[in-house]
């Protein structure tokens, strides 16, 4: 629908053993539309707790800027000095 993913948060504080330190934590955003956000206490992550602040938000899909263009006026001298 024209919505771009806002990456809020690129940090989670995670615990557990050293050797099950996840390398990275992979979300699906695929069903999200604009407006739509997940947040921290929605992860689950293989053996580790999540020891960030629950209520934080991850990601979220807002809607496109829309960039106005203004129409220049042109002074009809120039046009005159064109010819």
């Amino acid at each position: 629908m024209g919505g771009i993913l806002e990456q809020v948060r690129r940090v989670i504080e995670v615990q557990c053993l050293p050797g099950d330190i996840p390398k990275s934590i992979d979300i699906d955003v695929s069903a999200l539309n604009i407006g739509d956000s997940i947040h921290v206490q929605e992860i689950s992550v293989e053996k580790a707790k999540i020891i960030s602040e629950t209520n934080f938000t991850i990601a979220t899909v807002v809607p496109p800027a829309v960039e106005e263009k203004v129409a220049e006026a042109v002074a009809p001298e120039a046009v005159e000095g064109l010819r």
